[in-house]
């Protein structure tokens, strides 16, 4: 029930990539300022990034919703170079990180083949502390209980959503399936997108066929506000919600919706 933001990622990976070097200065062997584990929200997503440093090294993933890129770079004082990979999709986009403080400012980019000009793309992050990054162990003695008066049936049975995106001669379909159960647990993910376009070097198409990769998580509804939650036991709000006959409406705290059919 969560935007699906490796989707969107790899349809720029998957078409535009780049050769740029990188370079910096020699670093100590004391941890740089860039390790540790960092929080943000991608396309309302709630992802965590990881970053390790070794000398004027440095390495780090991004997990969203199970879905991992990773990150390949140099440290030169508060900022970083190197490389972005999404290992399943095969494809690597430049990267640049600047640090201020706890608050780290990723930016992506990538030759558009249309009209030669650079495009990026902007994501912020922000540190959280040791005592933050240690999850709770949930013991499987410890099962989660459904209170049946908080689950809206309307909701149950098996949704797509689908999403189309046109830049120039570019344009993909995103469809995205969520299977929302009686017992107050749901299914996300088994995504499929469908690109084509033209560029200098011809015509091109892509199915990436359905994922098969699905994340399980806890949700509830109350006064017709959806929560989503991990482990059964902390909820965060995710979205108003609007239903009738066959459809289901997502309002998102930033103004935007999201319209999703049953199947």
């Amino acid at each position: 029930m969560k935007h699906y933001i490796h989707l969107f990622l790899m349809l720029f990976i998957g078409f535009f990539c780049t050769n740029d070097i990188f370079s910096s200065n020699i670093l100590n062997m004391m941890d740089s300022p860039f390790d540790g584990t960092y929080t943000g929200t991608i396309n309302e997503t709630p992802v965590s990034l990881t970053l390790k440093s070794n000398g004027a090294n440095i390495s780090g993933k991004i997990d969203a919703e199970g879905y991992i890129y990773q990150l390949e770079g140099k440290i030169s004082g508060n900022k970083s170079t190197g490389k972005f990979s999404d290992p399943k999709a095969g494809g690597v986009m430049d990267y640049e990180a600047n640090l201020s403080g706890k608050n780290l400012h990723l930016i992506l980019t990538f030759p558009n083949p249309n009209n030669g000009q650079t495009e990026r793309l902007d994501f912020y992050f922000t540190k959280v502390s040791s005592s933050i990054q240690t999850k709770p162990n949930v013991s499987s003695s410890q099962p989660h209980s459904v209170n049946p008066s908080e689950l809206d049936s309307r909701l149950f049975g098996t949704w797509e959503h689908t999403e189309t995106y046109i830049s120039g001669q570019f344009s993909s379909v995103t469809q995205v399936f969520m299977k929302i159960n009686s017992d107050g647990t749901y299914l996300y993910g088994n995504a499929r997108v469908m690109a084509g376009g033209n560029n200098s070097w011809g015509s091109t198409s892509g199915d990436t066929g359905q994922s098969n990769d699905m994340v399980r998580a806890y949700w509830k509804a109350q006064n017709s506000i959806i929560y989503v939650s991990q482990d059964g036991r902390s909820w965060n709000p995710y979205a108003n919600y609007y239903t009738e006959p066959g459809r289901l409406l997502f309002k998102f705290g930033d103004g935007s919706n999201q319209l999703w059919n049953k199947q």
